[in-house]
């Protein structure tokens, strides 16, 4: 079945919000514009006086360049001083003329930048869209996950942390590192592998089964639970976050101990097409003690008071 909404949906009201965005920004921009040319009639011919009582040392007051390296907080705390009080009120009103010139200077340059921003914005084609998404989740959400924060979800969906638990059932499990590595020495010994349902067949009609075992047990002490938590928009529903695999296959065939051996940094691991889980195995291998940043409070029990207080948990937003 496929989705609803998918990337496309998404790049169209990308570019939508951006164009908007654009035509706002550039409404603003031309209005900043004309209220700086009539400011600057006020204050053209005033340079000297504006340089003697803000201590400045103006040539050219319309040059940009010159006008953006003005300290605007310095001359703004002139305006507060018992000199400016006593001043003539004329020279007071171009005082203050020329203060808001140079704030209106610097609105104009914080427009114009988000101009360049739209604009580049609104020159996005779908292949970088897309190649922007997959660096933002596959990179920046899981490097914030792995590192011990919660990421938070838009739509008030909730926040996506890592947790440490210990184990209080003795219970084995399957080893799946281990249980792959010995499915392949058996297939590479030209052995069949176990089947419970042949066996079961075989065992029926007083057969000998010739499939060899294969499953490795293990006992674990503690687990690790990727979650979704404090979901604020279906309040009574239970929402589960389920983790998909997915395997960088630049790496196919590697365990993640030999990932981690070639890996120089944390970020290297980070920048890997693996999921979260497999992502978090090499971290282990490469950084045993990055354990410290799952543990939500000091038993490692899931259900004790204080697991997920936003007191014990470092939060990230987007």
């Amino acid at each position: 079945m496929r989705p609803d909404i998918d990337v496309k949906y998404y790049y169209g009201k990308f570019i939508e919000d951006a164009n908007k965005a654009y035509d706002i920004n550039k409404e603003d921009y031309d209005n900043l514009i004309n209220l700086r040319k009539r400011l600057y009639r006020l204050v053209a011919n005033k340079k000297a006086i504006i340089n003697e009582f803000f201590n400045l040392d103006i040539n050219n007051i319309g040059d940009d360049n010159e006008i953006n390296t003005v300290d605007f907080d310095a001359c703004r705390s002139k305006t507060r001083t018992s000199e400016f009080a006593t001043t003539d009120v004329h020279k007071r009103l171009t005082y203050l003329n020329f203060l808001k010139y140079l704030q209106v200077q610097k609105n104009i340059y914080g427009v114009s930048q988000s101009l360049k921003l739209e604009e580049r914005k609104k020159r996005l084609t779908i292949a970088e869209y897309r190649k922007l998404v997959q660096r933002f989740y596959n990179y920046g959400v899981m490097k914030c996950i792995l590192e011990g924060y919660a990421y938070q979800v838009a739509g008030g969906l909730g926040n996506i942390l890592c947790n440490r638990w210990k184990v209080t059932s003795k219970k084995p499990v399957i080893d799946f590192n281990a249980t792959n590595k010995k499915k392949r020495e058996i297939l590479a010994a030209g052995k069949k592998l176990y089947n419970e349902d042949e066996a079961a067949a075989c065992k029926l009609r007083g057969i000998k089964y010739d499939g060899v075992p294969y499953k490795v047990y293990k006992t674990n002490d503690y687990y690790y639970e990727f979650k979704l938590i404090d979901n604020s928009r279906y309040k009574n529903v239970n929402i589960k976050f389920e983790r998909k695999d997915r395997m960088d296959f630049k790496y196919r065939g590697m365990s993640q101990g030999e990932i981690a051996a070639i890996c120089k940094t944390a970020d290297d691991i980070y920048r890997t097409k693996f999921d979260m889980r497999f992502k978090l195995g090499i971290l282990l291998a490469f950084e045993p003690m990055s354990y410290l940043n799952f543990i939500r409070n000091a038993e490692q029990k899931e259900y004790s008071l204080g697991a997920h207080n936003s007191q014990n948990r470092q939060r990230f937003q987007s």
